[in-house]
């Protein structure tokens, strides 16, 4: 996200966040349930410690309910992390829990460079004013680009909606 912006959206963040509802899925007032298993829970710790020894800081910790349940399952609380550079482990790797990273850029080349320095490249997301989005969009290296949503439509809407721009041009 944007350096000059950081501080401010982390903060909406937490906000969120903290009124996240942890619970059974099969409950419909239930916002996150557990992660797929015992042995993703455990995975997903060990990247909590790495990340702690690379230098990352915990923005926001959830915490879970204090009910049984919680104690046996598979839960994980969400976790933000600022400070993190596109060289740790909590950045480059896939967590599959309930962790987000923050890492910051100064201007939109700096953001397709980090966006574009990954061993995977399978989807990203860009946010923004629609010509200014397309315009970043256009220059990462992914096989899905989300404009200003994440999943929505069709896996090729977004290429459909660049074509249109270009054809209108």
């Amino acid at each position: 996200m944007p350096n000059s912006r950081k501080d401010e959206i982390v903060e909406r963040l937490i906000t969120r966040l903290a009124d996240v509802r942890i619970g059974d899925p099969n409950d419909m007032a239930t916002d996150m349930g557990p992660v797929a298993s015992h042995d993703q829970k455990k995975r997903v710790e060990r990247y909590v410690g790495i990340a702690a020894e690379e230098g990352a800081t915990i923005a926001y910790r959830g915490t879970l309910p204090d009910e049984p349940m919680f104690a046996k399952g598979a839960w994980v609380a969400p976790i933000v992390y600022t400070d993190v550079t596109n060289d740790m482990r909590i950045a480059r790797e896939e967590v599959f829990g309930p962790v987000l990273v923050v890492i910051g850029y100064d201007d939109d080349a700096e953001a397709i460079r980090i966006a574009n320095d990954t061993d995977y490249g399978l989807s990203a997301g860009v946010w923004g004013s629609p010509e200014r989005a397309l315009a970043v969009a256009e220059e990462i290296e992914a096989g899905t680009v989300w404009v200003n949503d994440w999943h929505a439509g069709f896996p090729d809407e977004p290429l459909r909606w660049l074509q249109a721009e270009r054809h209108r041009s």
